[in-house]
């Protein structure tokens, strides 16, 4: 798991505030699977004039978050390119080039549900220094009680110095979100189960190239 510098974050709840942060939705058009060929899921779209944003000097306005749900293609390092009013595909690592089975895929487009941004408690934030059954309760709340978590550094079973570059630069990416959802009830978010088992998704930034790069991390 790629290293970032831990600062003050905050989880991801259902719910309108102030800036339009979004779950899902089709506002975006998203590229098309290199694995199992069908378009792949907006998951989370960041509204850039929340002022909590500024740190990334973007010189765009919407900062989509996606990867395909349905099949293999999420299980290892991608990386994709933000252009106007959509996203293409860079690179996606898939040695299993396994596909879900149909009546188990989640639809694409996700539906379209307001989330509001929440600051992480101070036992819910990363650290190096974190003992590991602090670490287990983090993990246990991230997924069943929210399910998101923006900035904060990622979310890692122990810390990395491995650092998380460009493909296009090289450069050292910024860490934006992590996502998640381990309920069983599949509720954080009301319209759609959201279970995404075991995997929670690290999703980093490098704002000049406009490059995302999706890291998944089995809990």
């Amino acid at each position: 798991m790629c290293q970032d510098q831990k600062s003050i974050g905050y989880k991801m709840l259902e719910g309108k505030g102030e800036y339009a942060h979004y779950f899902g939705g089709d506002s975006i058009q998203t590229p098309s699977c290199p694995n199992c060929k069908t378009p792949m899921h907006l998951i989370l779209r960041f509204d850039l004039s929340d002022p909590v944003f500024r740190r990334l000097n973007a010189d765009f306005s919407v900062l989509p978050l996606v990867s395909c749900l349905n099949c293999s293609g999420c299980w290892e390092t991608q990386f994709f390119k933000i252009e106007e009013n959509q996203v293409k595909v860079l690179l996606q690592k898939d040695d299993q080039h396994w596909i879900m089975d149909e009546e188990d895929r989640l639809p694409v487009p996700l539906p379209e549900v307001s989330v509001k941004r929440v600051p992480l408690e101070e036992e819910e934030i990363l650290f190096d220094s974190t003992t590991d059954d602090q670490r287990d309760i983090i993990f246990y709340r991230f997924g069943t009680e929210y399910i998101a978590r923006l900035f904060g550094g990622p979310v890692e079973d122990s810390p990395s110095e491995e650092k998380c570059s460009c493909l296009c630069c090289n450069e050292e990416m910024v860490h934006i979100a992590a996502v998640t959802e381990d309920a069983t009830e599949g509720d954080l978010i009301t319209v759609i189960p959201f279970l995404l088992g075991e995997l929670i998704f690290n999703f980093f930034l490098c704002a000049q190239c406009r490059v995302i790069r999706v890291e998944p991390l089995t809990s």
